[in-house]
């Protein structure tokens, strides 16, 4: 509750609920991806996260709650699957995948990890074999193109073959 560095969550599949008020005010949380496991999610769960997205799957107990709540929901049966730059699957690359990222990296820092084959081929963006801070930083530089470009845009693959 009122977490303000929190940006993207991923809730385990060993959830089965989501207590009052759990995420209230985590203002900056923009995603998070709900299990099925969760069957669920108490009064006031998510209220004053204004920019929140469910990720979840169909009839699940966070659809019910997204649309009971008025939070943008994605149906993850029929969302963009990660790809590299996006790791959060939202078809978009921008300064939330770069959070991603960080947080992948923070993970692996903190318990001294490799990073997972999926973690690389969606994260390792200037394809080092590693997911640091320098992903994040391609992924920002990247969105601040998309965001600025007058011309036709490079595609991310194009773009990083470029700058590199």
């Amino acid at each position: 509750m009122g977490c303000e560095s929190f940006i993207s969550v991923v809730i385990p599949d060993s959830v089965k609920s989501i207590g009052v008020e759990a995420f209230l005010s985590c203002t900056h949380l923009s995603n998070i991806t709900i299990p099925e496991s969760v069957t669920s999610i108490e009064l006031k769960a998510f209220a004053n996260c204004p920019q929140l997205t469910i990720y979840g799957q169909k009839d699940s107990c966070a659809e019910k709650y997204a649309n009971e709540y008025n939070h943008r929901f994605v149906d993850l049966s029929v969302a963009v699957p990660p790809s590299l730059g996006d790791p959060n699957g939202d078809g978009a690359i921008n300064a939330i995948d770069a959070s991603e990222m960080l947080t992948v990296y923070t993970k692996i820092a903190t318990n001294k990890t490799k990073p997972t084959s999926n973690e690389l081929a969606y994260c390792d963006v200037n394809k080092d074999d590693a997911v640091n801070a320098v992903d994040a930083s391609n992924i920002l530089s990247y969105y601040a193109y998309i965001s600025t470009a007058k011309d036709e845009k490079l595609s991310f693959d194009v773009y990083m073959k470029k700058a590199s």
